[in-house]
Order: structure tokens, then sequence, then C-alpha cells
């Protein structure tokens, strides 16, 4: 099916624009219609527009989506509505697209669940499980505040250890940058110096004044591999047997081990107690 921008009106006056599949403009004309819109103009999605849905949505959108959506829905208005008040006047373009997407296929007759399955980029299949749970069980409201709350909470712990980290990395960065700047600058002026006297040094010394004269060789060989190993982890991380291989490196790390496993075991004692409030 063929991807369609349009400008609609409902019968308040109120202006929707949204995108929607569909086999053709006239088809998506009826159906339209069919929901009670005056349609204004219907064109073709640009494939450009699309890719811009696969890049990630904070978390902090989706969690303030989800807190809004709960006291509207919460309030007495209506689910179409709510997705279109949201849609509307939620600040990422993104997380908007995929609100709009929601809310026509909604219309098309599908579970709201599913509906929000479509996109994964946005919410995760914790977030999908846990709406699905609490639709099934009628706390449709319910389930969406307690999303909210749990996502609040993720987002912090998130926010905590970002923070936790940065004074080491900050230490770390400036002791490495403290020692290639005495291994460039400093070392060469010791080794002429050595030289000149024509003693015997030891073996550190001499590897010492050997990497200091081929610095400018040592240290962008260095960097690069530190990039390409990023590369490699950011291209190898979702493969199952790297992922568990990863998890169980950082489970196994002297000192940062007993902290991520703990966070493992607060996260799940979390989702465990969200998805059996939320039936």
């Amino acid at each position: 099916m063929t991807v369609y921008n349009y400008t609609a009106r409902d019968a308040n006056g109120r202006v929707l624009k949204s995108y929607c599949h569909a086999a053709g403009e006239p088809a998506l004309r009826s159906q339209l219609r069919a929901m009670g819109y005056t349609v204004d103009s219907i064109a073709k999605r640009p494939a450009g527009q699309l890719d811009g849905q696969r890049k990630r949505i904070k978390l902090t959108d989706i969690v303030n989506m989800c807190r809004r959506f709960s006291v509207m829905y919460a309030a007495g208005l209506g689910l179409m509505d709510c997705l279109s008040v949201l849609a509307k006047e939620n600040e990422s373009k993104k997380l908007s697209d995929s609100l709009y997407d929601i809310h026509d296929r909604i219309a098309e007759g599908s579970n709201v669940s599913d509906a929000f399955a479509k996109h994964p980029e946005a919410f995760s299949p914790l977030f999908i499980s846990t709406l699905r749970a609490g639709e099934a069980a009628g706390k449709f409201d319910f389930t969406l505040g307690q999303l909210a709350t749990y996502l609040e909470k993720q987002y912090d712990l998130r926010r905590k250890v970002l923070g936790a980290l940065t004074y080491p990395f900050v230490v770390v960065a400036t002791i490495f940058l403290v020692v290639t700047l005495i291994v460039i600058f400093v070392v060469p002026a010791f080794s002429e110096v050595y030289l000149k006297l024509g003693i015997q040094l030891p073996a550190p010394t001499r590897a010492l004044i050997f990497v200091s004269s081929n610095a400018l060789y040592i240290f962008p060989t260095i960097l690069l591999l530190i990039a390409g190993m990023w590369i490699l982890y950011i291209k190898t991380r979702r493969i199952p047997a790297v992922k568990d291989w990863m998890d169980r490196a950082k489970l196994a790390m002297p000192i940062g081990g007993a902290v991520y496993h703990k966070m493992i075991l607060l996260r799940f004692l979390r989702t465990l107690s969200i998805m059996v409030t939320a039936g």
C-alpha cells in the first residue's frame, strides 16, 4: 500500500493532519468520509519522510505522552480525541507522526496495543505487552499512568548512573591527556639528555622513549582501534550471542558488576510489579 499525507476536518471543524496507508487516493478519500471527516487535501508521502521514523524518540517524550494520555482518558475524553490532542500538541515531531499513525490504525479497526506495536522505534516490547494487558483487563488509563511512573523511574535511574559515571570518566580522560602531553613534550627532552650521557637505560625507560619517539603514530593508532571497537560494538550489540556475552562481562566486572546486577534486579521487580498490577 502507498502512504499518503492528508489534511481533513472533523464535524467540529478541527483540522487533522496525518498520514495513512491506503490502496489509492480514492480509497483513502472514501475511508475518511466514512469516518466523518471532510477531506481538504491528499498527497503521496515522500519516501524520505518515512526514514525519520526509525530514529529513536526521547524517553522523556514518551513519559510525558503517557502521563497526559492517562489524565485525559481518565477525565472522560475519548480515545481518538486523546490521540488527536497528543499528536497535535506533542513537541516531538517523530512521536507526533507515530501518534497520528496510531490514530489512523485504530480508526481502521485495529486494537490499541496492536497499533502501538507498529512503532517499535518509540514503544518497547514491555510497553506494548503492558498496554495489551491493561487493555484486556479494562484498566487502560490506570496502565498508562503506571507506565508513565515506571518510565520516569527508569529515566531517573539512568540519569543517576550517568551522573555517577561522569566524574570517573572525566578523571580518566584527564589522566590520559596529561600522560599524552608528557610523553610527547617532556620525555623527548629527557631522552636527549640520556643519549648525550651515553648511559645504559633500564628497559621501561627505553620503552617509554620509544613510545615518545613514535607517539605521532602510536596514539592515532590507539584512537583508531578504540573507534573501531566502538563501531563494532554498535553494529553487533543486537546479536543475541554478542548481547549475552556483553551482559556476562558486565556482571563479571570487579566493581561495576554488583551495581549492574542491582540495576537489572530493580528493573525486573519494577517490570513485574507493573505487569501484575495491569492484570
